[in-house]
């Protein structure tokens, strides 16, 4: 296959200009340029077709405010690298048919990958989103050591599966526990992940792959890949909460993933919602994922006498309606609602997603319960409140999600572009 990336994504390996902790991002006024512009209007054509393709040129058009002629050259660019192609012509109209144009699944491929403390998963996918390798292996607690060559491993077996070349790829994701500094590549002191702090695995696994890699905390992967193609579509503000060995958050703004000013923002696991409770790995007390994560439902069970394992056995307890399941459903529901209220009455968004690896009865139990108790403590004049919905890919949203990392920065319109954001000491 020939290689079929468009322009160069704005976030890819970082240089070392950019290793300084001290810096930040900040919008310097100005003008821009033709190769900016173009860009630009280039990702914004690229999400249209994809939100709303098959298409035609003028709806293009009418739905980006661009000319007629700068979508054509745009398309016709686009098609000539394999990314659009023709769908065939338009019929049941009056007059000469439009061609329609949609995204050419073939067109280019992304690999993501997750690394958590219980296991590693690997995905394959192509531009429309349809995973066509996967590969996991579960372990406990790994080190560097032990997980860089896997995920390098992985990567090799994932493109040699498929039969493709290297240049097919656009980009791996890599989801990782946080919090991270997405600048430097690495893990920032992640609680219950020893050997992780500090330790370059971007850049490393770049080295080794020879491709670009997107760093990115889970709970915001899995944001992202459900605003690829889960109920992200047709939202532009919502908050994921990711439940997986910890308990994570990731949040959307304005279509894109908001870091905060030092990668950090959406700590949702390490609000503390009990003043006098447990100890938490971060050093913090009562912290929320002590009382609502994977780990928390594991240790529950087991200080009861329960030595459950898997979510397969989650889920039959819960259809069997286990007592001890449904007390842990409880305490987690009243421990979530205060952490739930401060992100509706701080950030107000359009919804809140759950997923992650808690089972899909789990998940929507939670939501149930959510929905019968927040109102008692919302905001009565707010107008609106958020609506509550379980994620589309629940289990495997975080390795999704990294996936979709090298296409949403292709594919996404970002005005930073434009502004040409500089980095100030």
């Amino acid at each position: 296959m020939s290689r079929n990336k468009i322009s160069e994504p704005v976030r890819t390996t970082e240089s070392a200009s950019r290793r300084e902790t001290s810096r930040r991002k900040v919008a310097h006024p100005g003008g821009t340029n033709l190769e900016f512009a173009h860009l630009y209007n280039q990702r914004v054509v690229l999400e249209t077709v994809r939100l709303r393709g098959p298409i035609s040129r003028v709806e293009i058009s009418e739905h980006t405010a661009l000319s007629t002629q700068t979508v054509s050259n745009i398309v016709d660019k686009l098609m000539d690298r394999g990314v659009l192609h023709t769908l065939g012509r338009r019929s049941g109209r009056r007059g000469q048919p439009a061609f329609e144009i949609g995204l050419n699944p073939q067109g280019g491929f992304a690999i993501g990958l997750q690394l958590d403390r219980d296991h590693m998963t690997g995905v394959l996918l192509d531009l429309a989103g349809t995973v066509h390798q996967r590969f996991h292996r579960e372990w406990l607690f790994p080190s560097p050591d032990e997980g860089l060559p896997c995920l390098v491993e992985t990567v090799h077996l994932l493109i040699a599966a498929q039969r493709l070349q290297p240049e097919d790829i656009w980009g791996i994701g890599l989801a990782l526990p946080g919090p991270l500094d997405i600048r430097l590549g690495s893990a920032i002191a992640p609680p219950n992940f020893p050997g992780w702090d500090g330790f370059p695995i971007r850049d490393l696994l770049s080295e080794r792959v020879h491709l670009p890699v997107f760093l990115e905390n889970d709970a915001t992967a899995a944001a992202v890949g459900e605003r690829w193609f889960g109920k992200g579509r047709d939202l532009n503000d919502y908050f994921y909460v990711f439940f997986g060995v910890g308990l994570g958050g990731g949040m959307i703004l304005d279509g894109k993933p908001y870091r905060g000013a030092f990668d950090t923002a959406a700590m949702f696991g390490h609000i503390p919602v009990e003043p006098r409770g447990v100890r938490c790995a971060c050093g913090g007390i009562g912290c929320l994922e002590n009382y609502a994560s994977l780990a928390s439902l594991y240790t529950w069970l087991k200080e009861r006498g329960r030595g459950v394992q898997t979510a397969a056995e989650l889920t039959v307890m819960y259809q069997q309606a286990d007592p001890l399941l449904i007390d842990w459903l409880n305490q987690a529901v009243d421990r979530l609602i205060p952490g739930l209220i401060m992100i509706e009455n701080i950030l107000n968004p359009e919804a809140i997603l759950f997923g992650g690896r808690l089972p899909v009865v789990l998940i929507d139990a939670l939501v149930d319960l959510l929905e019968q108790r927040l109102p008692d403590v919302q905001m009565r004049s707010l107008s609106r409140h958020p609506t509550l919905l379980r994620a589309e890919a629940v289990d495997d949203s975080a390795v999704l999600g990294a996936a979709t990392l090298p296409l949403f920065a292709a594919f996404s319109p970002e005005q930073e572009i434009l502004s040409k954001t500089r980095e100030l000491a």
